[in-house]
């Protein structure tokens, strides 16, 4: 059971790690008015749509106008933070079982790409495949990290 304790911690602490991309991406980005003025149409709205997928929780944000900023960023992020750590929990349970890391993978990405399309008003014209594929990727860097630690402790 102190086994299973352990890699669940690990791979909560690499999902809540992963979790902070997407608002890393944003803040070196920020603003997006200067960081548009700067680049290419379609670099940023590349960066948008990343930023998008990667903090699906960023629409909370929206309370800046009642808490002020940094509250509005603590709680989007945390939110993310939490979203991220339960799928990590998810995946600290399910590695051990044979389709289960593959399952709930599946699962994100499909949940993703609906995200996207609501994101792009349910348009194929207007998603981004470029952005939802690297942001496939992306999520697909911590789904592999569990399943290597769970190889190594075998």
């Amino acid at each position: 059971m102190m086994m299973l304790t352990g890699r669940l911690t690990q791979t909560m602490l690499l999902f809540g790690f992963m979790a902070f991309v997407g608002p890393f991406v944003r803040w070196v980005t920020w603003p997006p008015s200067a960081f548009e003025r700067g680049t290419s149409t379609a670099l940023s709205s590349f960066v948008s749509d990343l930023v998008f997928l990667l903090w699906p929780t960023q629409s909370l944000a929206v309370i800046e106008v009642n808490t002020g900023p940094v509250v509005a960023a603590v709680v989007a992020v945390g939110a993310n933070v939490l979203l991220f750590v339960v799928i990590g929990v998810l995946a600290g349970i399910l590695v051990k079982t044979r389709l289960g890391l593959p399952t709930l993978y599946l699962a994100v990405g499909l949940l993703l790409a609906l995200f996207a399309l609501w994101g792009a008003g349910f348009s194929v014209v207007y998603l981004n495949v470029v952005a939802l594929a690297v942001a496939l990727l992306l999520y697909a860097v911590p789904f592999g990290l569990t399943a290597r630690m769970d190889e190594s402790a075998a």
